[in-house]
């Protein structure tokens, strides 16, 4: 008998040893998660100071060949190169949309385009903006918007249109990142 009280007394002694370094190793684990935590904000002001004047140009590179395209009638090559971002993998577009895209596009000329608006925010999400018009030149009158989110994957920029669902600040306060939200995964390539 006094051997079974032994072996329970080592086997409760054990398992408070058990539990004391599960505690221990959670209160660890929690600490270092909370030190690793990433806010929009954070990778907003991240992303934004490691932009040079070549970001910019590259961007406006890319969206001022895709509308000279539109205008002068070449956009097959730049549709080739517009891709699609879907969560945190940027695609190229599909034989199927890329047919869709070229019959909006050429279904509506472009006359005249002018840069509305550009902003960074974070790889995976920027706003390039231009307005344009269908006839004469553009002023101050009614055009039409189109809004591109160029992508930044290691050191190149790639062009995609943004569509409804994503944020940019042409949207009210309300329909933006909130800036405590977690910071988005980097943006990967989509490799076959």
């Amino acid at each position: 008998m006094a051997r079974l009280s032994e072996a329970r007394h080592f086997y409760l002694k054990s398992m408070k040893r058990t539990l004391v370094l599960l505690l221990i190793s959670l209160a660890l684990f929690s600490c270092k998660t909370r030190n690793t935590f990433r806010t929009y904000e954070m990778a907003e002001q991240e992303f934004r100071s490691t932009l040079t004047a070549h970001d910019t140009l590259a961007v406006l590179a890319l969206g001022a060949n895709f509308m000279d395209a539109l205008k002068y009638g070449n956009l097959d090559v730049e549709l080739q190169d517009l891709c699609v971002l879907y969560g945190d993998t940027l695609y190229k577009v599909s034989d199927k949309s890329l047919d869709m895209l070229r019959d909006r596009f050429t279904g509506a000329p472009v006359t005249d385009y002018s840069l509305a608006s550009m902003s960074f925010s974070t790889p995976g999400n920027n706003d390039l903006s231009y307005r344009y018009v269908m006839s004469g030149t553009v002023g101050s009158g009614p055009a039409f918007k189109l809004m591109f989110n160029p992508v930044k994957v290691g050191e190149n920029w790639y062009l995609t249109l943004k569509d409804g669902s994503m944020s940019s600040l042409d949207k009210s306060p309300t329909a933006q990142v909130h800036p405590h939200s977690p910071a988005p995964k980097p943006v990967v390539l989509h490799s076959k």
